[in-house]
């Protein structure tokens, strides 16, 4: 039975110098020294060393690089992952809130040709201020605009200021006429802390001079 200790020697110093041409002597004498042992029935000096020497410098290192491989390969999969899943939370996010600004856009719209500017102001600032870097943001910015310096707006904010001085009025009014002249005072005041370029200031100041003088009178007569 021929000896492979030289031949695992050989090996060994291949293996040192290039692994390439150890790998091919370790193969060439492993399959060698397995034909020796089918010949003889015995185990031929040198082949452990030759199977060792391949599981050591071939296999171990090649089931190692699998490995690593492997778990390079699962963790690629894992950034991929988390990375998709973070963009479709975000575009999913951004479709929401192109959807809510859509929403707030065709709210302030139906508002604003229907004549009720405060509403679609409110809508419209609304809109620029949770979207305001959205194309409808630069819309509703131009739309305010447009609003606040339009005739109808200010014919509008004009007529309603009416209303609500006539409403402190008639208040004051009723609470004169019930002899509750520190209520009606206050209704008046309001009238002119409120809306001091009115022309129904004067008014409200004659009729505070009014109760105030029925007032003095009437705490006089109880006095």
């Amino acid at each position: 039975t021929r000896a492979y200790d030289t031949k695992v020697v050989l090996t060994f110093v291949l293996y040192l110098i290039a692994w390439l041409p150890g790998v091919v002597a370790n193969l060439v004498y492993l399959s060698a020294a397995r034909r020796d042992e089918r010949l003889t029935g015995v185990s031929p000096p040198g082949k452990g060393c030759l199977v060792a020497m391949l599981w050591l410098f071939v296999i171990l290192p090649a089931l190692v690089g699998l490995i690593i491989a492997a778990g390079i390969g699962i963790q690629a999969c894992i950034s991929a992952y988390k990375k998709a899943e973070t963009a479709t939370r975000l575009e999913r996010q951004r479709l929401e809130r192109q959807l809510q600004a859509n929403e707030l856009l065709s709210l302030a719209q139906h508002a604003r040709w229907g004549g009720n500017y405060d509403q679609a102001l409110q809508l419209y600032e609304k809109l620029v201020r949770n979207h305001p870097d959205s194309r409808q943001a630069a819309y509703a910015e131009q739309a305010i605009v447009a609003i606040k310096s339009s005739f109808a707006y200010r014919q509008q904010k004009l007529e309603q200021q009416r209303k609500e001085i006539q409403e402190l009025l008639a208040k004051g009014t009723s609470a004169e006429k019930a002899q509750k002249y520190d209520s009606a005072l206050a209704f008046y005041r309001q009238v002119i802390v409120r809306y001091p370029q009115s022309p129904y200031v004067q008014q409200a100041r004659e009729a505070i001079a009014r109760v105030s003088t029925v007032k003095k009178r009437a705490i006089a007569r109880v006095s």
